[in-house]
């Protein structure tokens, strides 16, 4: 199997584990993290001195510390469950399990990789294509990358 189906197939089943395995986890932090808006917007409304402000703070405190130690069972599981991608190819997972690369982000990326393991084409051009590709889909200015620094 190709290392760019290996990746892809661990995509799919980080998704399935989000949407699976780890959901009631990920539904509480995103249920704390509305409290915590909620409890903020309150606290912008009452005095600093009043006994309001202080049960806002402590409750705002209280789910922030629920959060952190949600996440930490979270990325601690994941790294478990997902040991050897994570050890192979730790940015791509971190990016994956932090939702901060999106599948079609993802597939380009890896065409490149295979692109350039295969002699297609030079890193220069991957790159190149690479800037290409993220200035199309989000609508960048032309020169809002240094070619030159590549």
């Amino acid at each position: 199997m190709s290392t760019k189906q290996k990746i892809l197939d661990w995509h799919d089943d980080i998704i399935y584990a989000k949407k699976h395995t780890f959901k009631s986890l990920l539904d509480e932090k995103d249920k704390n993290s509305q409290k915590v808006t909620n409890a903020f917007e309150k606290l912008k409304t009452v005095d600093a001195e009043s006994s309001e402000f202080s049960i806002y703070s402590e409750q705002i405190d209280r789910l922030n510390q629920r959060n952190k130690e949600l996440e930490s069972k979270y990325q601690t599981d994941m790294k478990k469950k997902f040991k050897e991608f994570h050890r192979k190819y730790e940015n791509i997972y971190t990016m994956m399990v932090n939702g901060t690369i999106d599948e079609e982000t993802l597939t380009h990326v890896l065409n490149m990789y295979d692109r350039v393991e295969n002699g297609h084409i030079d890193k220069k051009a991957g790159m190149n294509q690479g800037m290409d590709f993220m200035t199309q889909k989000y609508k960048l200015p032309k020169d809002f990358f240094n070619r030159d620094a590549v």
